[in-house]
């Protein structure tokens, strides 16, 4: 379904075999969301979309520095990525994305949310 949306524009597929919105789009499911779903269903998917990106992340720099003090206990400890190089390659995929919902986070004053994310790319350096 993915590529048939892509194929239609509705999304765009990136180098990585990722997908994301076109800008365009992104703005109308925004600005019609709320309209359509209440202010509270959209507030609770912002928070959704907060909570899995955060897992993801979290797990992606428990593997990539597992020994470190300032790396967050592994939230899922299933042994999701094999090795150090795979939590890398995860967090440079999914920078975009965490310092876009940084930002998010700080503006909807969720500022331990924030800082957990921004932390989770200052694992690797």
């Amino acid at each position: 379904m993915l590529s048939e949306a892509a194929d239609a524009g509705l999304l765009e597929l990136l180098p990585d075999a990722r997908y994301r919105f076109r800008p365009e789009n992104r703005r109308h499911l925004a600005d019609s969301a709320a309209p359509e779903h209440g202010a509270q269903e959209c507030s609770n998917a912002v928070t959704r979309v907060f909570d899995a990106l955060l897992n993801r992340v979290l797990r992606a720099a428990h593997a990539a520095l597992s020994a470190s003090w300032r790396t967050e206990p592994d939230p899922e400890p299933s042994g999701a990525f094999r090795d150090e190089s795979e939590g890398i390659a995860v967090l440079a995929a999914e920078v975009t994305n965490v310092v876009h919902a940084v930002f998010v986070a700080e503006e909807r004053r969720q500022v331990a949310t924030a800082l957990r994310l921004a932390r989770t790319l200052c694992r690797c350096n």
